[in-house]
């Protein structure tokens, strides 16, 4: 995070290392003020303390930019931001809005998650692996992978291409397994037909 001022506009900076160049406004991030509002007194005081994270305080000035003296308002700011080696959190996290936020961009990537769901990039790949942290393939699971499934298994078509299905069925009756491919066959209008094709028993 940077906060950065530039004249009487304050900005804020997140998720990017690179920190604000003076003079190249791209830099500076968002900016927290307008023609509206001015910032003045800035000041930024580490704090270290021996044996412990270091901490910095903010403080600042915020006034209302009106030439009428009744209507000049100011209000003085203070934080203070602790250094901490990861963010912690005493509750579940939730976006604000529904699928409208993303988890890391692709030059800053996750590298696992609980040390448990692996992501690894071998030469411009994309592999998943759970509980293995070099998986060869898309996905890899150092483990059994187990498909229990008591729903009907819907139509065979093209979207359902390279589905794999077990039916579970009662007592006494074998379970089945099936896998939904293209059967070789082409209907009058010769379009490719898709049927499950049996695997056990």
């Amino acid at each position: 995070v940077y906060i950065h001022l530039e004249g009487d506009t304050l900005y804020l900076k997140e998720g990017d290392p690179n920190p604000p160049q003076p003079g190249n406004s791209a830099t500076y991030g968002d900016a927290l003020t307008t023609d509206l509002v001015l910032v003045s007194n800035v000041t930024f005081t580490k704090r270290s303390r021996p044996g412990a994270k270091a901490s910095v305080d903010v403080a600042f000035t915020v006034t209302y930019n009106t030439q009428n003296p009744q209507g000049k308002q100011s209000q003085g700011v203070q934080i203070g931001i602790a250094r901490v080696s990861a963010a912690t959190f005493d509750s579940n996290v939730y976006p604000n809005a529904d699928r409208t936020f993303d988890l890391g961009v692709s030059n800053y990537r996750w590298n696992s998650i609980n040390n448990h769901l692996y992501f690894y990039y071998p030469s411009g790949n994309k592999f998943i692996g759970i509980d293995t942290a070099f998986p060869e393939r898309e996905l890899e699971i150092n483990g059994g992978v187990r498909l229990n499934t008591t729903k009907a298994r819907p139509a065979c078509t093209e979207t359902m291409r390279g589905t794999l299905w077990i039916t579970q069925n009662p007592a006494g009756t074998p379970d089945s397994v099936a896998v939904c491919v293209h059967d070789g066959t082409l209907d009058a209008n010769n379009v490719p037909q898709y049927s499950w094709q049996s695997l056990y028993p």
